[in-house]
């Protein structure tokens, strides 16, 4: 029997992309289904909000 993989999608949203003078990025991440928004302003920010959604699909940081 096959086993069952879990997926989960995201809806991200850069809304700025400035010189290095200033924030590189700017954007949102949100989870499909659920309520509320997590911002992010670099890479490595972004990275770690996707690493840190538990299995249920609960973010473990605060929304935005």
């Amino acid at each position: 029997m096959p086993s069952a993989e879990l997926s989960t999608d995201y809806i991200i949203r850069i809304y700025r992309h400035i010189t290095r003078k200033t924030r590189p990025l700017l954007g949102t991440i949100e989870k499909v289904g659920d309520k509320g928004k997590q911002a992010f302003t670099t890479r490595d920010e972004l990275w770690e909000i996707l690493n840190t959604t538990s299995p249920r699909g609960h973010k473990k940081n605060e929304h935005v």
